[in-house]
């Protein structure tokens, strides 16, 4: 990929110095002419340095954006796991009470079928004790008195039958009802696990959604750092051909300021974040704007805003030896 290779902070700090010294030996013409003679190349960094400045202004409203998306969605996220939670402990406590009763029911059934099983031991015990009886009565040739006695313990004996067939019966249906009532309750428990599951997976499903969110989240707030820290050195570097860009416009009033510029330049105090660094490295502006150049020398031309590579290929021409 095609880089810029053009002259930069050099060349401005070189006419900066020369005008300078010109303002010394009061030539304030030759300051003005030193000056506006690389204009062009001023023009050309400030473009660039307020296309930077503008662009990763841009990627932090992005991250700004999505942070705030991210944080939108954690907390719709919290909300829907917080009800979810609260879906499931409802279920769990419902669950908890059916198996109650179904273990009621399952004992209640118990003892109806051995209260069943007793009495149909003594329906069997009834209905022997009259075919007992009957074989006696049959085997009666004269009826008296005794045989009469044995006539009322056989009738006897059928009513007790009559009232065990009635109790098994009502014993049959009871448990009946009870096996219904148990099928019911454990259908009941099975589709309340069933939607408990479901309710669980949405939970974790949820959770993994979150913990993937911080992720991203933390991944941004990382980036988001980098930008910064280059958004402040290409603002500072913006800020500085600005001001050059203001001389150059105000140029019989602001010649003056050039001897100021220069001790600025002189000033080797660490006041400029590295954006290479991890944020704990500082530079001075001289150091920035001379960075500033090797990066424009890796930048790509696809980067740069056409109007200003038209303006320092202008300049650039203009500066070669004629004939060459």
């Amino acid at each position: 990929m095609q880089s810029i290779k053009t002259p930069g902070f050099v060349v401005v700090l070189t006419a900066l110095k020369a005008c300078a010294e010109h303002l010394r030996r009061e030539k304030k013409e030759e300051a003005k002419k030193t000056i506006l003679a690389i204009s062009g190349v001023i023009q050309f960094l400030a473009d660039i340095s307020q296309e930077k400045e503008k662009s990763y202004k841009y990627a932090q409203k992005v991250v700004a954006e999505e942070l705030a998306e991210i944080i939108r969605s954690e907390g719709s996220l919290r909300a829907e796991i917080t009800e979810t939670t609260r879906s499931i402990e409802g279920l769990e406590k419902s669950i908890k009470q059916e198996t109650v009763n179904k273990d009621a029911l399952s004992g209640h059934i118990s003892s109806l079928r051995q209260q069943l099983a007793e009495s149909e031991a003594e329906l069997r015990r009834h209905r022997a004790k009259l075919a007992e009886l009957n074989d006696k009565s049959a085997l009666s040739i004269i009826r008296s008195i005794f045989s009469f006695g044995l006539d009322r313990a056989i009738m006897g004996i059928a009513a007790l039958i009559d009232n065990d067939a009635g109790r098994i019966r009502s014993l049959q249906q009871e448990l009946a009802a009870y096996q219904k009532a148990l099928s019911d309750d454990s259908e009941k428990i099975a589709g309340t696990e069933k939607t408990l599951g479901r309710l669980r997976e949405t939970k974790e499903s949820s959770e993994k959604l979150i913990a993937e969110l911080k992720g991203r989240a933390s991944d941004l707030h990382e980036h988001e750092k980098a930008s910064r820290q280059k958004l402040v050195f290409f603002t500072e570097v913006a800020l500085f051909y600005g001001k050059l860009l203001v001389m150059l416009q105000q140029i019989d009033h602001k010649i003056e300021d050039v001897a100021d510029i220069v001790n600025e330049l002189d000033d080797s105090a660490p006041t400029i974040t590295d954006f290479d660094s991890s944020g704990g490295s500082l530079i001075s502006l001289k150091q920035a704007l001379e960075k500033f150049d090797d990066f424009l020398d890796r930048e790509p031309v696809e980067m740069v805003p056409p109007a200003a590579i038209a303006r320092i290929r202008t300049f650039t021409r203009a500066s070669q030896p004629r004939g060459s």
